[in-house]
């Protein structure tokens, strides 16, 4: 239940502007028990109402009324959680498990390596671009003899050298549109399959982050032990950091092909795994790693060495 005081409302259900108003000077705002309307409960208030059809008149161009208590009621249904069909995302790759998406990934490579040999087999019926190594040493001979190309162009008629120049740019151009078609096919396919690559790492990956950050973070407390809270939180927000920008910089990477989807996603875990056997061992040894005195110590050494040395 809530409580309002000196209200002011516009009814803009009509789409006629500002031409329904009501004021009021408490109210009671209350949801039916079965969900479905909001109640509004006015007391002592005034409503107005511009009518359009005498206002054309002049008549009369304005109600208003006077009440003790008023109720409005909303509808609450547009406001309902609707469930999304399952359907229309069960067979997203980020949907599937490991067994689905290695399914997937077969098939998926299939179906490019299907395509792109279908495109290579209609380019060389088409073309000279391709050479077709299946054809007999016999026949290749008879192909590579000799040929004149000036001497056959000036055989020519001028209008038939005219069709011979505009057929050959045709082919060309026909040939270049090909082939930027089935480069652009092979890479949307090609991050289609990344895809699902790096989605298969990373159902491994994410568990094995966490085995590392708790590596990293857990040995923090026992090797810092001055400064309370805010050195270990700096240093393990740094660290964080660090695996989050190596974690999206190595699938983007893994994205779009520049390094394999293994390399992308492991990268950040190759990284900082040997950083949290690291410091594990230094906190089973009782290290002072990120204590300054002990590196201030083995300066001061340093520096009483070589004036010994000097003296």
């Amino acid at each position: 239940v809530e409580h309002l005081y000196d209200l002011l409302i516009y009814d803009h259900r009509d789409g006629r502007g500002n031409n329904s108003v009501i004021t009021a000077e408490e109210g009671i705002m209350t949801v039916t028990s079965d969900k479905r309307f909001l109640e509004l409960r006015l007391f002592n208030g005034e409503s107005y109402d511009e009518r359009e059809e005498e206002k054309r008149n002049k008549d009369f161009p304005l109600a208003r009324t006077k009440f003790e208590e008023d109720l409005i009621r909303f509808d609450l249904s547009q406001f309902k959680l609707n469930r999304t069909d399952e359907e229309l995302f069960k067979n997203n790759y980020k949907m599937l498990n490991m067994g689905q998406l290695a399914t997937a990934i077969d098939t998926l490579t299939t179906m490019k390596n299907a395509h792109f040999k279908g495109f290579k087999a209609g380019l060389k019926s088409s073309s000279f671009l391709f050479r077709d190594f299946d054809t007999p040493k016999s026949e290749l001979a008879l192909r590579k003899r000799a040929i004149n190309l000036d001497t056959l162009i000036d055989s020519l008629t001028l209008s038939e050298q005219r069709q011979l120049y505009n057929t050959a740019s045709n082919m060309g151009r026909n040939a270049k549109s090909r082939l930027s078609s089935i480069v652009q096919d092979q890479y949307n396919r090609n991050k289609y399959i990344n895809s699902h690559l790096i989605q298969w790492h990373q159902k491994l990956t994410l568990p094995f982050a966490c085995v590392i950050l708790f590596l990293i973070g857990a040995p923090l407390g026992a090797i810092i032990r001055k400064g309370g809270l805010g050195m270990p939180i700096v240093i393990s927000v740094v660290l964080f950091l660090i695996f989050h920008i190596l974690s999206i910089t190595g699938e983007k990477m893994a994205k779009e092909g520049a390094i394999s989807a293994f390399g992308g996603m492991w990268m950040a875990s190759m990284i900082l795994f040997p950083l949290g056997i690291f410091f594990t061992l230094k906190a089973t040894s009782d290290s002072a790693l990120f204590n300054p005195s002990g590196y201030l110590n083995v300066l001061k050494s340093l520096f009483r060495k070589k004036n010994q040395k000097e003296a």
